[in-house]
């Protein structure tokens, strides 16, 4: 009885010593001996650049239409796609005039890009009263 219960000490020791060896964060730790180095204040060059990188460049005629059309209330929905050689309007409004006014706009600051719209006009925005009353 004592003989199996050293065995299975035996195993569970080595079973540990092989788990801990395997783990992945016991080799990231850092050593408490060791100096840990001073964390510096981000100066302009050091900054990460991922919070600027997923928006468009300020500058770029994409950036501009996309911040012209957000201040339209009715265009808030349009998103700008700039390619090399075109403009792409897409997403939805909820009339043809609001369509219209989007490419409108986009086309006024394109410089000298194509304008693609793929604007989409929402049939459900139609408003009662453009619509006639089924006959009685």
């Amino acid at each position: 009885m004592k003989r199996n219960i050293f065995n299975l000490a035996l195993v569970l020791a080595l079973f540990t010593g092989f788990v801990l060896a395997q783990n992945p964060g016991a080799q990231n730790r850092p050593d408490p001996s060791q100096p840990t180095p001073q964390a510096q204040p981000p100066t302009p060059d050091t900054q990460a650049p991922a919070q600027s990188q997923p928006q468009p460049q300020a500058n770029t005629p994409g950036a501009q239409i996309q911040s012209a059309l957000q201040k339209e209330a009715a265009l808030s929905n349009v998103m700008v796609n700039e390619t090399s050689d075109k403009i792409e309007l897409a997403g939805t409004v909820a009339s043809d005039a609001d369509k219209d006014k989007a490419r409108s706009i986009a086309e006024g600051m394109a410089a000298g890009r194509k304008v693609v719209n793929n604007i989409k006009v929402n049939s459900g925005a139609n408003s009662p009263s453009t619509t006639t009353p089924p006959p009685r």
